[in-house]
């Protein structure tokens, strides 16, 4: 099957939004603008008032753990266009992403690895909050050793 045919999937989109969370915010790499991506999480951090600096984040791509922590990696998401309340928006990252890694097939295989876990994951969270979701989500591609670099 060719990556153009396995990235149409529902599951491919999951892999790829896998992809840029499991960086811990590492959006630079992803495509997306540095100062954009800090000039929104520090928008977030006010409207969730959270505690950990947006910096370090970026940074060291420590994911946040307190409440309003993963709220504000939540409101990142849902700015972004990746997230609509509760719900992931997988066609939102599906052409962000296509885009950005248009020429980078063996990031996609890697990543398709580790969808089993994940997308497993994914449905053991239903019940949960928003932030809850969004860290989760995030934790998730973290442990399963996706990285964009």
């Amino acid at each position: 099957m060719s990556f153009t045919m396995l990235f149409k999937t529902s599951a491919m989109k999951l892999v790829v939004l896998l992809c840029v969370v499991s960086c811990g915010l590492n959006l630079v790499q992803a495509g997306v603008d540095k100062s954009r991506a800090i000039e929104i999480l520090k928008e977030c951090k006010q409207k969730t008032q959270a505690k950990e600096d947006v910096l370090d984040i970026i940074d060291s791509h420590k994911l946040p753990s307190s409440p309003e922590g993963k709220c504000m990696m939540h409101c990142l998401l849902e700015t972004k266009g990746l997230m609509k309340g509760s719900q992931v928006d997988t066609n939102a990252f599906s052409e962000f992403f296509g885009k950005a890694y248009a020429t980078e097939p063996a990031q996609l295989e890697a990543a398709a690895k580790a969808i089993a876990a994940c997308s497993v994951k994914m449905n053991e969270w239903k019940g949960f909050d928003k932030c809850e979701i969004a860290a989760r989500l995030l934790q998730c591609g973290h442990d399963n050793n996706i990285s964009l670099s």
